[in-house]
């Protein structure tokens, strides 16, 4: 039987406030999170303050997500409100809650906020074509290859141990979370693959639009106006034959901008992966080890492009701590999957650039996460990144290393791969 669900959207005066913009520090010259002074709790929205309300009348049982988070389950004939926080393009999904494979999706964006009603009939999905993965073009069946949004792994659900009792204190308690299946992407999102999104929107990144980015100027990190995503760590445009590098002086903004963009162009739920489904797939699984490629030093290709002796030879005034002995071949970004791949697949989940993800940074959130599927704190003021870059010494290239950046802040260091919700 086919059921149709019918959405219906109101819009109010919605308020949005600026972002405290953070100046730029390299992973490394960061201060110890646990030295970190508190981050301050938000102040609350004046109570008078309208917001943006989607109202969704199912005529059946359903589960409500709204960008792959899930907002409520509203039974058949029963209005469920939920509220936008802000302008933007969000993802929502109307999945049945008996026929869990019929999905059905849309993309609402918020460019206005004058009062409106948006009457929209979702088409009906059978199981036979609900959102399942893309058969796989080549190679292993727990993977699968989109023209425009690259390789994919699947990542299968299971259990670990998050945190680690010998890093630093935001890394504590370690404790277990439970995760289901989902897709990571092989590689870290390429300068090509980003130029996709830009030719096709015209979007202009924070760099872009504000004070440019932070670039290598040889003996320290200084911002210039005209770095851009087109750059090397230098701050040089790149040719196009290095357009198979890690996309870098992206902010978070700009990372889920590009989200949005390819989950419009595919259909598929693109989206950066939660902190825990980096740590997981990053630390091999169950296995968690120090590294991605395991829990000795790097050796040859089984390692990654991080703080070595090639930096160390070519930068003379490089003062940071290196793997000692280590030779990666590259003083600055490497092209994507040059490296070994883990036990899942995935290349340069430790080195090369630092990764966003999709979770607010909270110091003590372990304290209080969720044992299945933690999406970290609702609220706060830097976005978490993970994995190390080709400039982080040994500590800061640990698995279980955390830290974050305001979502505005973007660097010679910084990129992000995406997941795909399953």
């Amino acid at each position: 039987m086919h059921t149709q669900y019918i959405l219906l959207v109101t819009a109010a005066l919605l308020v949005s406030f600026p972002l405290v913009a953070q100046q730029k520090k390299k992973p490394s010259e960061t201060p110890a999170p646990a030295a970190k002074p508190a981050v301050p709790k938000p102040k609350p929205a004046p109570a008078a303050t309208p917001k943006k309300t989607v109202k969704i009348l199912p005529d059946a049982d359903c589960i409500i997500r709204v960008d792959g988070e899930e907002k409520a389950r509203c039974q058949a004939g029963q209005i469920a409100k939920i509220y936008l926080p802000s302008a933007g393009i969000f993802y929502i999904e109307v999945i049945s809650d008996v026929e869990r494979n019929a999905k059905y999706t849309i993309n609402y964006e918020v460019t206005d906020f004058k009062d409106d009603l948006l009457e929209v009939r979702l088409p009906v999905v059978s199981k036979t074509n609900s959102s399942t993965p893309a058969a796989p073009t080549s190679g292993s069946s727990m993977q699968y290859t989109d023209p425009l949004a690259g390789t994919f792994v699947r990542i299968t659900s299971g259990a670990f141990d998050m945190g680690s009792n010998d890093g630093d204190i935001n890394e504590k308690p370690v404790h277990r979370v439970t995760l289901n299946e989902y897709y990571l992407g092989k590689y870290e999102v390429t300068v090509a693959q980003f130029k996709a999104f830009v030719d096709d929107t015209g979007y202009q990144t924070d760099a872009e639009k504000g004070d440019g980015s932070y670039a290598w100027t040889g003996s320290t990190w200084e911002k210039k106006t005209g770095v851009d995503w087109r750059c090397d760590v230098q701050g040089n445009r790149r040719p196009s034959s290095a357009y198979n590098h890690p996309v870098i002086h992206v902010s978070w903004n700009d990372a889920t901008a590009y989200a949005q963009w390819l989950s419009r162009k595919t259909g598929e739920r693109y989206r950066l992966p939660t902190e825990a489904e980096w740590e997981y797939a990053a630390g091999n699984g169950s296995r968690h080890t120090k590294y991605s490629w395991g829990n000795g030093d790097p050796s040859g290709k089984r390692g990654g492009n991080v703080g070595d002796e090639t930096i160390k030879a070519q930068v003379s005034s490089w003062s940071y701590s290196i793997f000692s002995g280590y030779t990666d071949g590259y003083v600055f970004t490497a092209p994507v999957g040059l490296f070994d791949p883990n036990d899942f697949g995935l290349h340069d989940m430790t080195g090369n650039v630092w990764e966003w993800c999709s979770d607010w940074y909270g110091s003590d959130y372990y304290g209080n996460s969720p044992a299945a599927n933690p999406t970290g704190p609702t609220s706060g003021s830097n976005r978490v990144i993970r994995g190390g870059s080709w400039d982080s010494d040994p500590p800061y290239c640990r698995v279980a290393y955390r830290n974050g950046y305001t979502p505005d802040v973007r660097g010679s260091d910084v990129g992000f791969r995406l997941a795909r919700t399953f």
